[in-house]
């Protein structure tokens, strides 16, 4: 069974809460390290709720322009990383994270030609400086027996007033992802699913 590198992985987003309009706090006596996005300017939560609902338009295809604007939104240098992603593929996984997209490209064709992700809730956005921390469940992968929940860690820097990502972590529920999306499971007590002993 195969199973697309980026289709079962990419990204997905919501609504932002906490956002930092300032810039980052201070981190003891060390200095804060300086913000990878460029000019000086944190990211504001009006503007992390827009790039997510961008990144949404991209994943569920309810933006009529997603190729276009996931060329937007998805910087030059990106890099995805994910072990979840990496063991749906039966690839080796590390500490920290392999690489599951290594390009730009890579993570657009995987998206944008893989069937469109549904069922996407947002439970909780985290916005900071740079950052921004997407807790999510999809209900709508496959076969939608089993919800897959979620986190993506999008590190974020500008390109002239477009916000980019350039780095994405995430992690979600593998097992129930690949349940639905057609894998077998054999668990330690020999029950398989789907299917019985």
């Amino acid at each position: 069974m195969q199973i697309t590198l980026l289709t079962t992985a990419l990204a997905i987003l919501g609504t932002a809460s906490a956002a930092a309009t300032n810039p980052p706090p201070s981190y003891g006596n060390n200095p804060p390290p300086p913000p990878s996005y460029g000019g000086g300017k944190c990211v504001s939560q009006k503007e992390g709720q827009d790039f997510l609902n961008k990144f949404i338009g991209v994943l569920g295809r309810t933006d009529a322009n997603y190729a276009s604007t996931a060329q937007k939104i998805i910087a030059d240098d990106f890099v995805e990383y994910s072990n979840s992603i990496l063991s749906l593929q039966g690839l080796p996984i590390s500490a920290p994270p392999g690489i599951a997209a290594a390009t730009k490209n890579d993570w657009i064709q995987g998206v944008t030609h893989a069937p469109a992700f549904s069922g996407i809730k947002t439970l909780e956005v985290i916005v900071t400086c740079d950052r921004i921390v997407w807790y999510w469940v999809f209900t709508g992968i496959g076969s939608a027996k089993y919800p897959a929940a979620g986190f993506n860690l999008f590190h974020l820097k500008r390109k002239g007033p477009q916000l980019q990502v350039e780095k994405l972590y995430l992690e979600f529920d593998s097992i129930a992802w690949g349940l639905d999306t057609g894998i077998k499971v054999t668990y330690p007590n020999g029950t398989t699913v789907p299917g019985g002993k």
